[in-house]
């Protein structure tokens, strides 16, 4: 991938074009440090429908994006990859079927700030969570 500056929490929009479960499958076998967030965890936490967005935060973003065989692209993105502000992303993690979630606070947080329904899949995974 192009090599840029990237700045904490700036998201880079990117393309999976084998699709979302192919990125996840990826993550689970790479040594990547990683967590998923927003509404593909709450779809792991809450058992609602697959998102159509993975978001995820990591450190390299060029370098994982190219392991993880992404490629740049706003059009038809599918992947958001966030460098994280500081490790606390990567603190009270939870893992399920081989991937590593973000913390339900970290989650509820991401989804509560975004856009979109995300502010609706927040809400609903801090009242499943409490």
């Amino acid at each position: 991938m192009q090599q840029r500056t990237q700045r904490p929490h700036q998201p880079t929009t990117v393309l999976a074009p084998r699709g979302i479960q192919n990125v996840l499958d990826r993550l689970r076998r790479s040594s990547l440090r990683y967590v998923v967030t927003t509404t593909l965890a709450a779809a792991a936490a809450t058992a609602a429908a697959p998102p159509r967005l993975a978001t995820i935060y990591m450190e390299g973003l060029d370098d994982a994006a190219s392991s993880l065989g992404l490629r740049p692209g706003d059009s038809g993105a599918n992947v958001m990859l966030l460098s994280p502000l500081s490790d606390v992303v990567f603190d009270r993690t939870w893992k399920k079927d081989g991937l590593v979630f973000a913390a339900y606070s970290q989650v509820a947080a991401d989804l509560l700030t975004g856009p979109g329904r995300g502010r609706r899949r927040g809400a609903h995974c801090v009242d499943a969570r409490s």
